[in-house]
């Protein structure tokens, strides 16, 4: 069991954003804050039903930061070997443009 799993969903959504906050950051390691906030968003998204409305709408604040530093993300994406292939997982998908986010939403639904 990782660290990150046992935390509460407020803790967890409190460390993505931290992460999300830290890839504009130059003195510290933006590539990791990166990959770390991609990584801990798919944790969250998988317990998604359980969240509150509260902490849904925080989560959504997280991820129009994470939508704005796309470019950001996009630099560290270019440097793995293996990305999440799930399409509603968005946040994989960002070096080709803010715009999979809109489209993943749209897809999930269409999906319903």
């Amino acid at each position: 069991m990782h660290p990150f799993d046992a935390l509460s969903a407020d803790e967890k959504i409190g460390s993505y954003g931290r992460y999300v906050d830290g890839i504009l950051d130059e003195e510290d390691d933006p590539w990791r804050d990166a990959f770390q906030a991609l990584w801990q968003r798919s944790i969250i998204e998988a317990r998604r039903h359980e969240l509150s409305d509260a902490q849904r709408v925080q989560l959504r604040i997280f991820d129009d930061r994470l939508q704005v530093r796309w470019r950001k993300v996009a630099e560290m994406l270019e440097t793995l070997v293996w990305v999440e292939p799930d399409r509603r997982h968005w946040w994989w998908h960002l070096d080709e443009g803010p715009q999979v986010r809109a489209e993943a939403e749209q897809a999930a639904k269409e999906a319903r």
